[in-house]
């Protein structure tokens, strides 16, 4: 089983693109560290030669124009790209100090916890409590009252009650586009994940909600850390630790928003 713990103990000391604004810190002290990783579709670079740490309990956005690799970052942290020879990579990411590549890792149990939600809603046919509960039912959960319960639980945590909690017997079909997008962000919140990784999935929501969702990002550091792609450089600063600028797949630029340890401690 992975260990999703802190890993500052664990690994080889190198340098590495601080998440900060002017200095380097060792990626020993960050929780989840990709070293000179690039990823490769058709032979053709997504990413090239990223080296950064990032710190536990933080929210870090990955911002740049389109094409720049903002979404291969954030799906290769959960392994959503296919091994093989129409998409290739190099160097390592590692969390806590352990190898997600590691042969001996079983990609499903890394994933288990990961909460992960794509830009467009991606939902499963059946009803809303299907689909928010639909982790658990892959771990063997089969007793309704408890899903439905867990279900509750997490749409009070995330403030949903009202704007979802109405709608658990509907079918998926029946929902708006920001409100598919509200279940899918419940469904990756229930398994209560240490990393979650946001493909920028507020695209869709009007300011009020939009308000709502920084606000749950923000609040999710209590528990887990957020990596987020985000087309909206304003909304990276309001709930953003630290931002990362993608160009060609490359880093070109960090920013550290707030006055918090390198370590995320």
């Amino acid at each position: 089983m992975m260990d999703m713990g802190d890993g500052a103990e664990r690994g080889t000391p190198m340098r590495t693109y601080a998440v900060s604004e002017s200095d380097y810190y060792p990626t020993t002290r960050a929780f989840i560290e990709l070293d000179d990783f690039s990823l490769y579709y058709d032979c053709k670079p997504a990413l090239t030669g990223i080296t950064v740490g990032i710190p536990r309990y933080s929210v870090t956005t990955i911002i740049g124009p389109s094409g720049s690799g903002k979404s291969s970052f954030v799906r290769a942290l959960n392994l959503l790209f296919p091994r093989n020879a129409e998409a290739t990579y190099r160097g390592d990411i590692r969390v806590g100090g352990i190898s997600i590549f590691d042969p001996n890792l079983d990609g499903a149990e890394v994933r288990r916890h990961v909460g992960f939600v794509f830009q467009r809603p991606t939902l499963l046919p059946g009803t809303v409590l299907q689909n928010i509960t639909y982790p658990l039912r892959v771990d063997g959960v089969r007793d309704r009252h408890a899903l439905y319960r867990t279900a509750r639980d997490v749409l009070s945590q995330l403030a949903l009650e009202r704007r979802i909690g109405d709608y658990l017997d509907h079918q998926v079909d029946e929902l708006s586009t920001p409100r598919a997008q509200m279940v899918s962000i419940a469904r990756a919140w229930i398994r209560d994940p240490a990393i979650i990784l946001l493909d920028d999935p507020g695209w869709c929501f009007d300011p009020n909600t939009t308000a709502w969702f920084e606000g749950v990002v923000r609040s999710a550091t209590e528990r887990a850390t957020v990596i987020m792609a985000t087309n909206d450089p304003q909304q990276a600063k309001r709930i953003s630790d630290y931002t990362l600028l993608l160009i060609d797949g490359r880093i070109a630029d960090v920013k550290s928003w707030r006055t918090q340890t390198a370590s995320g401690s």
